[in-house]
């Protein structure tokens, strides 16, 4: 896809991808993650941390199903390249809650390669974190090893290019209810 969507371009990409995941398996899966993090993390008060803007949805989704205290907080994040160093993470908004001696609970949206979480974990402002949990809406399976495998993930999938349920297309669908693939891609 190395043409920009524009809105028709965005409603032929979705008549013609795949269906992966509906609402009711996504819910689903999201109700199996909330209780295995409310058996792990419920009596831990937790700060469960949004990676944006990606992971608003998956975040929003499931903090609503987890029925104990905890506290809320986002972070933003841009690679950016160095020729000699290889890829590294800026963040662009740090969280602002308390994390020393907390269990931090990192939410993002698709796992790929890990560049993002594996970066994310490392980042100064988790050092005195208790403990750094990482989890996922959706881990993709490569078929290679990754910089950083999730702790949780609600879904998985092979590799394809995925969108709907909060992750974009050039900046679209991000608002649909279920996941897609593109064709192709």
């Amino acid at each position: 896809m190395s043409e920009y969507l524009n809105q028709e371009g965005a409603q032929v990409l979705l008549d013609s991808s795949d269906l992966l995941f509906s609402r009711n398996e996504i819910d689903f899966a999201f109700d199996q993650l909330a209780i295995e993090l409310t058996v792990e993390f419920a009596k831990s008060d937790p700060v469960l941390i949004c990676v944006m803007s990606g992971g608003l949805t998956f975040t929003s989704d499931l903090m609503q199903r987890l029925r104990f205290p905890l506290t809320l907080d986002f972070l933003q994040a841009t690679p950016y390249q160095k020729k000699l160093s290889g890829d590294k993470l800026s963040l662009l908004v740090s969280p602002r809650a308390h994390l020393k001696d907390k269990t931090v609970i990192i939410l993002d949206d698709v796992l790929d390669y890990g560049n993002t979480l594996a970066h994310l974990v490392e980042q100064p402002i988790f050092k005195e974190a208790a403990q750094v949990i990482t989890a996922v809406m959706l881990d993709k399976k490569l078929g290679r090893d990754k910089l950083i495998e999730a702790d949780y993930a609600a879904l998985s999938c092979g590799d394809r290019y995925v969108f709907g349920r909060g992750m974009d297309c050039q900046g679209y669908w991000r608002n649909l209810p279920e996941i897609y693939a593109a064709p192709g891609l």
